[in-house]
């Protein structure tokens, strides 16, 4: 069957489907409403050119700012917030000041904790300086060591691997300079809870453990010094705390509102830095990659610094959107590691102090120095204000509209109450059919219900490759002709958790509130072909 826009002459084709998807972790299938407003701009790129399209769509891409500042809360009415201004701005505006929009959560997290980690860096190595110049002067004319500064980086045990290789990469960097700078950088793990099962045995529950934080927060957690003994970790060195809000190895749902009140009130027991009055001494930098568009966000009940989503999962948007969110004060005095000449743009064009810029010879023969240190006048820069200095200026208008349409249609025509309760229910559901399931272990199983758990459920078949589940399940035949799409999700992709649970690669199957109870039904029943017919592949563990 067919179903044609009238309004912009672009025609979406639909058919029966016959792939039921359970990967909307990975990417789910967009609505059609996402499809047209995609499509749409395309046509508008083929009739009239891709910058005239976009300045025509300007309203329009100003207003997915907004969709996505109402999706986790963000929109700033206070005058408080961007220094008067909210009050007089139009929301689009307001939004703008801390809202990117980037090519995914990744790019997101890592433009934003690079720049807060390289702040901490230049503050760090400050003080050592001022530290080392006391400590001559108390030396009375002798030079004196100074004591090295450490700086340590919280990371949830389930956080995304592309987290963790970002951290510990800086610190390893940082590191090696640490002769130079006087600071030396450490990335530690917030322990998981724990919990015992009914044969007595410990298990990780892969949640934050929030007293194994209070204890890190309060100098109370002791950690190797790297000479076989044990050290009390120093809250003042805690410069930075990371955790994923849904990982993507399990359903489990950290406390991240419940972290952010410990490390507001932990930035309320230290001195903020005069010289950096708006910043916090330690940031706060949440994940939402798989928890936006699935459960309800709140970025000021979190008091998170800064927060990094996906458009192409539950949001059911395009692949290659996603947003940062920054608080507005703290935007405003980050300075972005990697810039264009969008987020950081050229005030006025280099002249030259000793000639007229008119005398185009003398243009082709100098050198410009454009630092400033020599003849030539430095070039002027200035970046943009708010969450704005972290895009770049060239991106996809289409996918970006498709996202504002991907939101709204969450927001205005579902409803993210609906969806939360939908995506955890269809998610107890399918949890309690393969716990049912002889050979089948549930990861992170919340068996008791003592804790909420999302859409997302991880499993391993005993003595069979995951891959070999996947490939299965997606597989047609006249006996099942129904095809499922789930992926497989590395032990890698979740290192500091998997390590800890020994746990190797897993099937993941995720609900959202766009399947059905009878979806689920059809799954297990194939899963249970597959399992009893199927001629899989022993898994090898190595």
């Amino acid at each position: 069957s067919s179903s044609n826009n009238n309004n912009n002459n672009t025609r979406i084709i639909t058919t029966e489907p016959t792939i039921i998807h359970f990967n909307n972790a990975g990417a789910s299938p967009s609505p059609p409403v996402v499809v047209r407003a995609v499509a749409r701009h395309m046509a508008h790129e083929v009739i009239m050119g891709g910058y005239l399209a976009a300045r025509r769509a300007r309203t329009d891409l100003d207003n997915v700012y907004s969709s996505v500042a109402r999706l986790i809360n963000a929109q700033c009415h206070s005058s408080s917030c961007f220094g008067g201004e909210a009050e007089s701005s139009s929301p689009q505006v307001a939004a703008r000041r801390e809202i990117a929009l980037v090519e995914s959560a990744t790019v997101g997290w890592t433009r934003i904790f690079y720049s807060m980690v390289r702040n901490l860096a230049v503050r760090a190595e400050r003080d050592a300086v001022l530290a080392a110049s006391n400590s001559n002067e108390e030396a009375t004319g002798t030079t004196a060591e100074a004591k090295t500064q450490l700086l340590v980086i919280l990371m949830s045990e389930a956080e995304y691997a592309a987290n963790v290789v970002a951290a510990v990469k800086f610190a390893r960097e940082q590191n090696d300079m640490t002769a130079r700078t006087g600071v030396r950088w450490k990335v530690l793990s917030i322990p998981s809870s724990t919990y015992t099962d009914g044969e007595g045995r410990s298990h990780s529950t892969g949640i934050v453990d929030l007293d194994a934080l209070d204890d890190m927060l309060s100098g109370r957690f002791r950690i190797d010094d790297g000479n076989d003994g044990q050290d009390r970790l120093d809250p003042e060195s805690i410069a930075m705390v990371c955790v994923t809000h849904i990982p993507t190895n399990s359903g489990i749902i950290n406390p991240v509102e419940e972290i952010g009140s410990r490390i507001a009130a932990f930035n309320d027991r230290w001195q903020v830095d005069d010289d950096y009055p708006a910043l916090p001494r330690c940031f706060y930098l949440v994940d939402a990659c798989q928890s936006a568009g699935q459960i309800n966000i709140d970025v000021h009940t979190m008091k998170c610094h800064a927060l990094a989503a996906t458009g192409r999962k539950f949001i059911r948007g395009p692949r290659g959107t996603g947003f940062l969110y920054v608080r507005g004060d703290v935007a405003d005095e980050l300075v972005p590691t990697q810039v264009d000449h969008s987020a950081a743009p050229v005030e006025r064009v280099p002249r030259s102090e000793g000639g007229d810029r008119d005398d185009r010879s003398s243009a082709y023969t100098c050198s410009y120095d454009l630092t400033g240190n020599g003849r030539q006048v430095g070039l002027e820069f200035c970046y943009q204000p708010g969450a704005a200095a972290f895009e770049f200026w060239e991106s996809n208008v289409a996918n970006k509209l498709g996202l504002g349409a991907a939101i709204d249609y969450a927001l205005d025509s579902v409803g993210m109450q609906h969806i939360e309760k939908e995506c955890c229910r269809l998610g107890d559901v399918l949890r309690s059919r393969l716990r049912s399931m002889d050979g089948i272990t549930v990861y992170h199983d919340n068996a008791d219900g003592t804790t909420r758990q999302c859409g997302i459920v991880v499993f391993t078949v005993d003595g069979v490759e995951s891959r070999k589940v996947e490939e299965a399940m997606i597989e047609s035949s006249d006996d099942s002709p129904r095809q499922f799409e789930v992926s497989v999700v590395p032990a890698t992709s979740t290192p500091v958790d998997s390590a800890n649970t020994l746990a190797g690669d897993m099937v993941r199957a995720s609900v959202s509130y766009s399947n059905t109870l009878e979806e689920i039904e059809l799954f297990v029943k194939k899963l249970h072909e597959v399992i009893l017919t199927k001629p899989l592949r022993p898994y090898t563990h190595t």
